[in-house]
């Protein structure tokens, strides 16, 4: 298997960064081979700019058979999309909120080239109130507006109290009641739980985690650690989007 610095994607990151010097130590790359099951062949590439998780729980090796990219998980872009990006995100993460505005201008420059699916990874020996704020974000996502809620709690990332979480679901047009009722019972606890333990099987180590995925290949996905920046995260996909494989 070659190294991610022989593959294109590595190529196209490392020539950006070697064409940008103003960049200097905000995009230091550190190159980690990762081992994982040859039935998954995920590969990892890090930038400067990533929230590490304290857990201790990630696995040495991949399980490969978890599922990158599932069918309950708020998305964009169409199903049939050519590329996927599967982020696991922390709305308390100061790197996943600089990250997220980069990704909706990608969806509205590739459109339903691109597909987007959003995972909750909340880091919670950092982030007191991430874990509640996921939840909150899968009672927006039963209501058909994740994505509105989503941008909004980024808006507001330094105040994500439950007083703040009702507040912000009436602010984006969600039901109050029905989402009081949601987020008091807990009803999307297990859910968010679930993705915790599915990101760590699949090597999450923290925020903001990416995977690429070209079409259905989630064997071969190349996972990303910490913000891209928008021109080395557009020349990627560009050659994901523009070029055969």
């Amino acid at each position: 298997m070659r190294s991610w610095y022989r593959r294109w994607w590595g190529i196209a990151l490392l020539v950006y960064v070697g064409s940008t010097g103003a960049l200097g130590g905000w995009f230091l790359i550190v190159s980690r081979r990762v081992a994982v099951p040859r039935a998954t062949s995920v590969e990892v590439l890090r930038t400067s700019e990533f929230t590490e998780a304290q857990s201790g729980a990630v696995p040495v090796t991949i399980d490969p058979n978890v599922p990158i990219i599932t069918d309950d998980d708020p998305s964009m872009g169409a199903t049939d999309a050519r590329l996927t990006i599967v982020e696991f995100s922390d709305f308390q993460c100061p790197f996943s909120l600089r990250a997220f505005p980069v990704i909706r201008e990608a969806m509205a420059r590739y459109g339903n080239r691109l597909r987007v699916v959003y995972r909750d990874f909340p880091v919670d020996s950092l982030h007191e109130f991430a874990r509640r704020a996921a939840e909150a974000g899968q009672c927006a996502h039963a209501q058909g507006k994740f994505w509105a809620y989503h941008d909004k709690l980024f808006a507001h990332a330094g105040i994500l109290d439950d007083a703040s979480l009702r507040k912000y679901a009436r602010a984006v047009g969600l039901d109050g009641q029905q989402f009081d009722v949601c987020l008091s019972s807990g009803r999307f606890a297990a859910e968010v739980a679930a993705d915790v333990e599915a990101g760590q099987k699949l090597g999450v180590r923290g925020t903001p985690t990416w995977f690429f995925v070209l079409g259905n290949d989630t064997a071969h996905a190349r996972r990303v650690e910490g913000v891209i920046p928008r021109e080395a995260l557009f020349r990627v996909l560009d050659h994901f989007l523009h070029n055969p494989q």
